[in-house]
């Protein structure tokens, strides 16, 4: 910092000003210097907080879309079951009405290869 950069007054108490100075020392850096470089940190620390909240505001949005997708496979699967169930009864009901094995109606209801 150059001697032309604005001033500025400040009051602290004794005991904020002796660690600040003693942080000063440890650090090898001037009191103004020391008071700086916690208010660039402090800036910093604030842009990661927010950056952390931004990327847990998108994780937690990626796990409501992953519930919902599980949601929708736990549905979809008990479709596919009924499903599964409707064909054995229809498979049953055929069985019993015409009179013919359940690989007989397989055979005739089994789709055919297109050419």
């Amino acid at each position: 910092m150059a001697r032309e950069d604005p001033q500025l007054k400040l009051r602290l108490s004794e005991e904020v000003k002796r660690q600040i100075a003693d942080a000063a020392k440890a650090n090898g850096r001037s009191v103004n210097a020391e008071i700086v470089a916690r208010i660039e940190m402090a800036e910093s620390l604030k842009e990661l907080l927010s950056n952390f909240e931004s990327a847990k505001e998108r994780i937690l949005a990626q796990e409501a879309r992953e519930a919902d997708l599980k949601k929708q496979v736990t549905r979809l699967h008990g479709i596919a079951t009924s499903a599964q169930d409707i064909n054995r009864q229809l498979i049953a009901a055929l069985m019993q009405r015409l009179g013919m094995t359940e690989e007989e109606i397989t055979a005739i209801t089994k789709p055919t290869k297109a050419r």
